[in-house]
Order: C-alpha cells, then sequence, then structure tokens
C-alpha cells in the first residue's frame, strides 16, 4: 500500500514538473499590454492577448479587422486634438505608418460600406481592413511599442464606435 502510494505521488510530482509552465517574459509582456490597453473593447481582452502571446510566433499572420466607425465631432484634451473621425483615422495612419514599416507590417486591403450577404447582419460595418504581419510575435512588438501607445492609439480610441479583429495564419505560398 505504502509502495503504491508513493508510486502515485511520484507519478503526479513527475507530471506537475513536466506541465508547461507560464514564462515570466510572457506573463511581463501580458502585465504591460494590460496596463496599456486595460479592458477597453476596442483591444484585446487579457485572454485574447494571452491567446496572441502564445500563437507560434514564426509564421505570418494576417488580421482581419472589421470596424464601425465613431461618429460626429471627436475630441482629445490630451491630445489637443478636435475633429471628425475622418480626420482622426487621418492621424492615427499618419502616426502608424513609420511604425509599421520598420517591424514589416503590410495594409494589404483597406474597404469600406461592407455588405453583409450571409450571416448576422446586425452590426452595419464601415470598414475592412487586411494586414499581413511576419508573426504575432510583431503584433505584440507593434501594440507594445512606445511610439504606437502614445502616438497611435489615443486616435484609435476616438475613431471605432466598435470593432472586430480576427488573427489568421497566413497559408504558406506555394
Amino acid at each position: 500500500m505504502q509502495l503504491q502510494f508513493l508510486s502515485v505521488t511520484f507519478a503526479v510530482l513527475l507530471l506537475v514538473s513536466q506541465a508547461p509552465q507560464a514564462e515570466p517574459v510572457l506573463e511581463e509582456k501580458l502585465a504591460e499590454l494590460m496596463s496599456i490597453y486595460g479592458d477597453s473593447p476596442r483591444f484585446p481582452t487579457e485572454e485574447q492577448w494571452r491567446s496572441i502571446l502564445l500563437y507560434p510566433n514564426k509564421q505570418p499572420i494576417m488580421t482581419l479587422s472589421l470596424m464601425q466607425r465613431a461618429t460626429g465631432e471627436v475630441h482629445d484634451d490630451k491630445l489637443g486634438f478636435r475633429g471628425s473621425v475622418a480626420e482622426a483615422l487621418a492621424k492615427y495612419i499618419e502616426a502608424t505608418t513609420p511604425i509599421i514599416e520598420r517591424i514589416g507590417v503590410k495594409p494589404v486591403f483597406v474597404g469600406g460600406q461592407p455588405i453583409t450577404v450571409i450571416g448576422d447582419d446586425s452590426i452595419q460595418w464601415d470598414m475592412v481592413v487586411v494586414t499581413r504581419y511576419p508573426s504575432a510575435e510583431a503584433f505584440i512588438e507593434l501594440h507594445l511599442d512606445p511610439v504606437y501607445v502614445e502616438k497611435s492609439v489615443p486616435y484609435r480610441r476616438l475613431t471605432a464606435k466598435r470593432s472586430i479583429m480576427l488573427l489568421i495564419q497566413q497559408p504558406p505560398t506555394p
């Protein structure tokens, strides 16, 4: 009986020791992302950030974003900005372009006025954006970039009333 108990205890200890441990770096990045973006519905949740951080980082990914733009005049006193959503979007693009070029992120498609032809059409999206990232790691790098956080994120917060983003593994090119 005692030998059986020791065998079970050893097996449990062995399994626990072999279980994947949360990397401190992963937890540090997750904490940093949450401190920047919090629980905003315009950015990933903690579990979504964790999924991105655990995504295989060596392969290219695409993101598909659907956005419902804010309406009317928008403003941010900290930025000293007051203007239309289109002007805020232009400022976002202006601030973001040099950062994504440095990281190797490429917009593939930007279009407006999509029409739902299959599925739930209760949300009328205004814009579709498809973007290619060299890896999920590059997606995280962008969202942790201090210039992006300071100069781009505030405009992004102003432009979107609602959005959804899908991260998609890019298939290998034949």
